[in-house]
């Protein structure tokens, strides 16, 4: 853990990863375009998982999961300009 004591310093990665985790997106046109396409196609798998799978712990989870893919890929698009501005 980083703390005063530690004496370490952050590194490249864990500086990028703060800025990620922080970022204040001002997200393009084709990046909510992007977004809403992720999140229309994870509605259809949303229905098809409900439909074809019985109602059990695994069918729960699996709804999670594809929660969880439609957030990351979210983000992924969101910090899209962030990282192009660190590699300048």
């Amino acid at each position: 853990m980083l703390n005063i004591y530690s004496g370490l310093e952050m590194t490249a990665a864990e500086t990028l990863d703060a800025k990620r985790f922080t970022w204040k997106s001002k997200c393009d046109e084709r990046q909510i375009e992007g977004m809403e396409a992720i999140r229309t196609k994870a509605l259809e798998m949303y229905h098809m998982i409900i439909q074809c799978s019985p109602n059990c712990a695994d069918r729960a989870s699996a709804v999670r999961y594809l929660r969880l893919a439609v957030m990351q890929a979210n983000v992924a698009i969101a910090c899209e300009n962030i990282e192009k501005d660190d590699k300048v």
